[in-house]
């Protein structure tokens, strides 16, 4: 007759501790139990869920950081292009004034006699060339030091006389001169040349007159 076996099946211990008491030992376990594998993989969804929603804030965080730097980088390069802008309007402003104050002295202070027209009489007598070497004046009752004129020396148009009204024709005109002024301002760099007319006159052209 076949003898049975009794089998019994013992879990697996966490932990295996064994005490020794009186004449024998004991061992006893302890257990850990396991959590459900449907809760398992709940709590796992949910740290996911956790960790995208951090670094999808982080990514916003970035790019709105980056947008922020590129409008202010816009804005900053705005002004200072305003600023240039001013700048250079008001230095052009200043040289032109300073030219018109130059064109006022050429016609207070012109003569028809070629012979005045000298660097002596501060006007600049090498306006043509390529770098002339203006003869710089400050403006009268100027308040800024830094805007001046220079004069050219005028010359004799190549356009013929003016008849003049009243005048008998080719008796009495007046005669036609060409003239260049210059003005510029040293604080802010800029220059300008004005070219202008000046007609002088009456001048007898003929032999009689009325």
């Amino acid at each position: 007759m076949a003898t049975m076996k009794k089998t019994t099946l013992i879990p697996s211990c966490i932990q295996r501790i064994t005490r020794r008491q009186g004449e024998g030992d004991e061992t006893y376990c302890t257990y850990v139990e396991e959590a459900d594998d449907e809760a398992n993989k709940v709590s796992q969804s949910m740290r996911l869920d956790i960790m995208n929603e951090k670094g999808f804030a982080l990514v916003a965080a970035i790019i709105a950081s980056l947008i922020l730097l590129a409008v202010g980088i816009l804005v900053i390069n705005m002004s200072t292009g305003d600023l240039r802008s001013s700048a250079i309007t008001v230095g052009d402003k200043k040289a032109l004034a300073a030219a018109e104050s130059g064109i006022h002295r050429l016609v207070q202070d012109f003569s028809p006699d070629s012979t005045t027209w000298t660097a002596a009489n501060n006007y600049t007598t090498n306006c043509t060339a390529s770098s002339p070497t203006y003869i710089w004046r400050s403006i009268a009752s100027g308040t800024d030091a830094n805007t001046q004129f220079a004069v050219c020396a005028p010359t004799l148009s190549s356009q013929p006389p003016v008849n003049l009204p009243g005048y008998a024709l080719g008796e009495w005109a007046m005669m036609r001169y060409d003239g260049r002024v210059a003005g510029k301002n040293t604080s802010y760099s800029t220059s300008t040349t004005v070219d202008i007319g000046i007609g002088y006159g009456p001048v007898s052209i003929g032999t009689s007159s009325r």
